[in-house]
């Protein structure tokens, strides 16, 4: 997978790596190509980032996502919830749970029938309802609370690939809340997700494990 621009020399090239770093020490530079990442990605403008696989042109607001604030990562996005409950359905309708479900759903119905009776006014409801109202109506979502920061990253990055199909996931400074170990233990997870990782930084890190890393210093020199 590559990730190219018109102004950049150097192309993105995650090869055999699944995470790379790509430093950018100009900070009129840094904003320029976060502001245009954002728009293509984020809102959806015409940009001049490119992203290829084996070679074919890929939509960039498609298949990445940018994570601008790392530590401000919605894990209940409507996406994410959207697809949960996709997913949820498909479990439910097409398993050993389904009888128990028309079940639910006819003792529903049998509520809304007693409570008209004991009405005064007359009342009118539907009969069939979707199994996403029911989940909506529990206010179903993914519970966190008690995993630290680094177990909700990698069950982010999990989530983007397995339920929203990204390539990509492009983090703004996220390897300067990391140690070592947790940067090697996200290109496992990354690798085994078949995801690529691409850290974006305002500065450049020297670790002491091989990583695939690109530099933009100061005077806007290509280093790679």
């Amino acid at each position: 997978m590559k990730l190219v621009h018109p102004d950049i020399n150097m192309q993105l090239d995650f090869e055999d790596k699944a995470v790379c770093i790509w430093t950018i020490e100009s900070p009129s530079l840094f904003l320029y190509y976060l502001t245009e990442l954002q728009g293509q990605i984020i809102e959806g403008n015409d940009g001049n980032f490119v992203l290829s696989n084996d070679d074919k042109i890929i939509s960039l607001k498609k298949e990445a996502s940018l994570i601008l604030s790392p530590l401000e990562i919605d894990y209940n996005d409507k996406k994410f919830i959207s697809e949960l409950f996709k997913e949820i359905k498909d479990i439910v309708q097409f398993g050993e749970l389904y009888e128990k479900y028309v079940s639910v759903k006819s003792e529903l119905v049998q509520l809304m029938e007693r409570i008209s009776e004991c009405n005064d006014y007359p009342l009118q409801y539907s009969e069939e309802f979707e199994l996403t109202s029911l989940l909506k109506l529990m206010k179903v979502e993914f519970d966190f609370q008690d995993t630290d920061y680094f177990e909700r990253l990698l069950t982010f990055i999990q989530l983007s690939q397995r339920l929203l199909q990204k390539k990509l996931l492009i983090f703004v400074n996220l390897s300067s809340i990391l140690s070592e170990s947790q940067l090697v233990e996200l290109e496992k997870i990354a690798k085994y997700e078949e995801i690529k990782i691409l850290m974006v930084n305002s500065y450049q890190i020297n670790y002491s494990f091989p990583y695939k890393w690109y530099i933009m210093d100061v005077d806007g020199s290509e280093i790679f």
